[in-house]
């Protein structure tokens, strides 16, 4: 495999590792809000029916997979953090693992190699 095409596989790898961590970070920042109470009345109201005002919300945070949940008693519970980052952020490494497997391989099995010299063939 040619340098070039290696730094290429490299290249992909650590794109899409820098993406994972920029989704994670952004999940955390973005998703996970300063006022949880606030938040959670205004997710519950578009889930279910809205609880009663003196009703206690409790609020949970995760780090990884990123989630903020939101639980009513009686009620459920909503995920301020949408379920389509932590799949992303799954195949996002999944794609950097790969590129690097590629990156390291000494030769791809379909590429024709140079007979070496000082042999026939």
């Amino acid at each position: 495999m040619s340098r070039r095409l290696r730094l290429r596989w490299v290249l992909v790898a650590v794109l899409a590792v820098f993406a994972a961590a920029l989704l994670h970070l952004g999940a955390l920042v973005g998703f996970l809000p300063l006022h949880q109470e606030e938040e959670c009345r205004a997710a519950i109201g578009t889930a279910f029916p809205s609880p009663p005002a003196g009703m206690r919300v409790d609020y949970a945070e995760q780090v990884f997979p990123p989630s903020a949940r939101c639980a009513w008693r009686g009620y459920g519970t909503v995920d301020l953090v949408p379920a389509w980052v932590t799949p992303s952020m799954v195949v996002l490494l999944a794609v950097g693992g790969v590129a690097m497997s590629f990156a390291l391989l000494p030769g791809l099995p379909w590429e024709k190699r140079a007979p070496r010299e000082g042999t026939s063939g």
